[in-house]
């Protein structure tokens, strides 16, 4: 068995001082994500499997990081854990009250912005992992 690594979140920002604000612009969400690109096909090129733990919303970006992959002579594989949005309520619900850095802020209204956004992974090979098996 290869070794693993784990590819960092492709996360907007680091709000050190006030984790429960992001005040990351577009210019800063770019550069981090072509960060994350660069050091994923450096992992995979390696010889290493990677874990690229990400939204991925939209096909388009699925499909995008998927030649990623492939161009770098890795096999990607999408997992796919549908959750209703009643739960993601209630898990934000819990998360908005903590106050460490990975506990950013998510609105209910925000929330239907992503939920509103989210093309489903129909017909993409995607592995669904049953909810409540999670």
């Amino acid at each position: 068995m290869r070794p693993s690594a784990r590819c960092p979140t492709a996360e907007c920002c680091s709000c050190s001082t006030t984790p429960r604000s992001c005040s990351a612009t577009p210019t800063a969400a770019t550069q981090v994500v072509a960060q994350v690109r660069e050091e994923l096909g450096a992992l995979l090129a390696a010889g290493l499997d990677v874990v690229l733990d990400h939204g991925l919303w939209l096909r388009s970006d699925r499909v995008e990081w998927k030649q990623l992959v492939t161009e770098a002579v890795g096999v990607p594989r999408l997992l796919y854990f549908p959750v209703e949005r009643a739960e993601l309520l209630r898990r934000l619900a819990g998360r908005n009250e903590r106050e460490d850095a990975n506990a950013l802020t998510v609105t209910e209204s925000a929330l239907d912005d992503f939920y509103a956004r989210f093309e489903p992974p129909h017909g993409e090979d995607a592995e669904v992992i049953p909810p409540g098996s999670f």
